[in-house]
């Protein structure tokens, strides 16, 4: 079995006590750096999630990039961390392009450095970037049915999957 959620939440802030020595100490700037590379040609994850994990905006420019080569990551969360509007433009830059057709979520709420206009425009762009992948489904799956082929393995799942929605 693969990996198909990636739950990092909290995981770089540091212990609130020394009394919580069970806890493994929180990820280094390089040990985020590594993971990000690792996300962009993994081929598992479907679900990633870094909320309240102190993020900034060099972080997720990273993972801004690593959006480009992967193909199977449908939601990011980055909730509650330290981004401003420049990471939320880096984001938009890259789902844009057209280079990541795969992502559906991402989660950029509670971030006090994002201004609420821009937060607002990122979210109804991700509306109609969803809604132009339902569209391109919906047709491509009716031209399957209409020459009788059978249906794409991302078209079946598609229809199973439920939308992994982290508020926004």
């Amino acid at each position: 079995p693969s990996l198909r959620e990636l739950i990092l939440d909290g995981i770089t802030t540091p212990p609130l006590s020394s009394s919580q020595q069970q806890q493994p100490p929180p990820l280094s700037f390089k040990h985020l750096e590594v993971l990000i590379e690792a996300i962009g040609p993994n081929t598992s994850i479907k679900k990633c999630s870094l909320q309240h994990s102190q993020i900034t905006n060099e972080i997720a420019s990273m993972l801004a990039l690593a959006l480009v080569d992967n193909t199977t990551m449908t939601s990011l969360s980055l909730r509650g961390n330290d981004l401003t509007s420049v990471a939320v433009q880096n984001f938009y830059s890259v789902l844009n392009s057209g280079e990541n057709r795969t992502l559906r979520v991402l989660d950029i709420s509670n971030n006090v450095g994002i201004d609420e206009d821009v937060s607002e425009a990122f979210e109804t762009f991700m509306e109609q970037r969803a809604v132009k992948r339902m569209l391109t489904m919906q047709a491509e799956k009716a031209k399957r049915i209409a020459k009788g082929l059978p249906l794409l393995n991302e078209m079946l799942e598609e229809e199973s999957e439920d939308d992994w929605r982290i508020g926004s």
